[in-house]
């Protein structure tokens, strides 16, 4: 839009190409695709609410239709966060919806959420085991949690090539994969059995 907030500035920068040429993925909210070629990979997975434009590009490529990307086609996409509150919000969301598709659960960026989360639980063991160390234990939590969501931006820049803030890069991804672990979580707790009561006859 005109005047984007901060986050849609800095997340466009890390995920938008604007050069022509071959891409991994397109969006689906500015997406054509050949009819025949579609029919062929099997139309959309309806079941999905998220990701179906990831999940529909990836069958394409695997039979050959490689997404094409060019500047020609632009959109403004007007229903984008506002605020690091909605951007966690929507991300919860996604997430809980990517880890309907199993493809989606083995990507990358699912992988990176993990580590996330290891270096979250690492963050307070590093604490405590260097309590007599301060300043070491501070930076070494700080390293352990950081990690992630330096790595997801240094990735996101070699592949986008647009410079952008770095650290309200970091920041984004850093709420993006909280945002992603708590959807993780409550997939978990949703899928976890509940205890049946057992009612005996007397």
């Amino acid at each position: 839009p005109e005047a984007p907030h901060w986050s849609e500035r800095v997340w466009d920068a890390l995920h938008l190409t604007y050069a022509e040429g071959p891409r991994r993925l397109l969006y689906g909210g500015c997406l054509a695709v050949d009819a025949a070629a579609l029919a062929t990979a099997g139309g959309w997975a309806s079941h999905l609410s998220v990701g179906e434009d990831t999940e529909l590009c990836e069958r394409l490529a695997k039979q050959g239709d490689v997404p094409f990307g060019t500047p020609e086609l632009l959109v403004t996409h007007l229903g984008n966060p506002k605020s690091v509150r909605a951007f966690f919000n929507k991300q919860v969301w996604h997430g809980e919806s990517a880890l309907d598709d199993p493809s989606l659960r083995r990507s990358p960026m699912t992988m990176l959420v993990g580590l996330f989360g290891l270096g979250c639980l690492a963050a307070p063991v590093l604490l405590i085991a260097l309590r007599a160390r301060p300043v070491l234990a501070v930076g070494a939590a700080l390293i352990a949690v950081l990690a992630a969501p330096i790595a997801a931006v240094g990735g996101r820049l070699l592949q986008t090539r647009r410079p952008t803030n770095l650290a309200a890069g970091v920041l984004l991804y850093l709420v993006y994969l909280a945002a992603r672990l708590t959807a993780m979580a409550r997939a978990l707790r949703r899928r976890r059995p509940t205890a049946r009561a057992t009612i005996s006859a007397t």
